[in-house]
């Protein structure tokens, strides 16, 4: 089997790339992301670009299908992952698309009632879709939206092959909010640092924006010890207006007003109700995992980075061949319900 993908975020796809290939299936990417220097990835496609992307209509898709509709013939189906509506340049060649919710589904229609419906609807009824999602948060969020099951395979994101080995006696700081830590260095201060260098740090400390990163199933799955505030405190910090999980709703990104457009209860694009809010960010990953350290202060923060973080580096480890074990055979039913 092969599958084609035009995407906007290396990594998801990169990680079903990685699976994928282990069974023996080809998939093709081709990149619209700027970050795509991360895995040496620059081959762009023809007719969709950065400049018009988001503005995909009939005429649009009509001269991709015309460009290639030669070239995709002989490909078993399409992988669509960031963002979700390029399901669209697929559905002529009447094949499996494989659809990942990664991050709110939706875009670039937050703000667009009318076509938002239209991209549920066909989401919902295009038998030729497979929607799955890879974190608890964004399967929750579509299936609000769309009626309809959405599989659940989380990220594994093996393919940095580099494993925590601790040699500095300092932590990484992942934060958008400007913040200072005992014994931390900023990410953004080590520009683009590899995998391998990263990992030798004592351990990672997440102020996250947003509920899912592939960040952390990167350093999760190379058992970096890793640290979050603990809902409690992330209740404080948004009360106090702290920008933390500021990327939780893209109407929050867009500067939007924090509205439902679909008049649905517990709707988390009402991102300034604080009460709904909390019961969606319970759904992330940094609380999802069993083994990531969570803190109720800085304080207790700075205690706890004395544990034996070794140690918990291994039950990582343990956790994580689980994961892994589970992830592939959840790929392996879905493709089978393909093949």
């Amino acid at each position: 089997m092969k599958f084609f993908n035009i995407d906007l975020h290396v990594s998801v796809i990169k990680d079903i790339q990685t699976i994928f290939q282990s069974f023996g299936i080809q998939v093709d990417s081709l990149s619209l992301s700027s970050h795509d220097w991360v895995f040496d990835n620059k081959e762009r496609p023809e007719i969709i670009a950065q400049n018009n992307w988001k503005n995909i209509d009939d005429n649009l898709i009509d001269a991709f299908y015309e460009h290639y509709k030669e070239k995709l013939k002989s490909y078993d189906g399409f992988i669509v992952t960031h963002t979700p509506f390029f399901y669209k340049l697929y559905e002529k060649f009447n094949k499996p698309i494989i659809v990942v919710a990664s991050t709110r589904y939706e875009y670039p229609y937050t703000n667009d009632k009318q076509n938002w419906s239209l991209l549920n609807n066909d989401l919902s009824n295009n038998s030729n879709i497979i929607l799955v999602s890879n974190n608890m948060f964004d399967k929750k969020y579509c299936e609000l939206f769309i009626n309809k099951k959405i599989e659940f395979i989380e990220s594994l994101c093996s393919y940095t092959n580099a494993k925590y080995s601790p040699i500095k006696n300092s932590s990484v700081l992942y934060s958008k909010i400007p913040l200072r830590v005992d014994n931390c260095i900023n990410k953004n201060e080590l520009s683009k640092i590899s995998w391998t260098n990263l990992y030798s740090y004592k351990s990672i400390i997440h102020m996250p924006y947003n509920v899912s990163t592939m960040s952390i199933f990167e350093q999760y799955y190379a058992n970096v010890p890793l640290f979050v505030p603990s809902v409690e405190m992330v209740k404080e910090m948004i009360i106090n207006k702290v920008p933390i999980f500021s990327e939780i709703s893209y109407r929050q990104v867009l500067n939007l007003k924090s509205d439902s457009l679909f008049n649905l209860n517990n709707d988390p694009n009402q991102y300034e109700n604080i009460d709904i809010i909390m019961k969606w960010i319970k759904l992330s990953d940094f609380y999802r995992f069993k083994n990531i350290i969570t803190f109720d202060s800085y304080e207790e923060l700075n205690k706890k980075m004395c544990f034996n973080l070794s140690n918990i580096s291994f039950k990582m480890q343990i956790e994580n061949y689980e994961r892994e074990q589970e992830i592939y055979n959840s790929w392996k039913t879905l493709l089978n319900g393909i093949r």
